[in-house]
């Protein structure tokens, strides 16, 4: 709604920021999106790393899988 409301309503970034209760800032960043993907870009992101360098890598974490079933079945 607020980023219609600048180009249908012709409003100012500044007046929909006093409108809305926002910083001006967030509107601009919103008609970015907005003009670089429509509606859609304007759903909620992620904001968590796509990947994890800290993250245990796929080999041992299949190892310790495949050890902690061993010593469950030899319980």
């Amino acid at each position: 709604m607020i980023v219609l409301s600048v180009p249908e309503q012709g409003m100012t970034r500044t007046e929909a920021a006093e409108r809305f209760g926002v910083y001006r800032r967030w509107i601009h960043t919103l008609i970015t999106r907005y003009q670089a993907g429509g509606l859609e870009a304007l759903e909620a992101h992620s904001r968590g790393p796509c990947s994890s360098t800290l993250s245990t890598p796929e080999p041992v974490h299949s190892r310790v899988i495949e050890l902690r079933q061993q010593l469950t079945a030899d319980s």
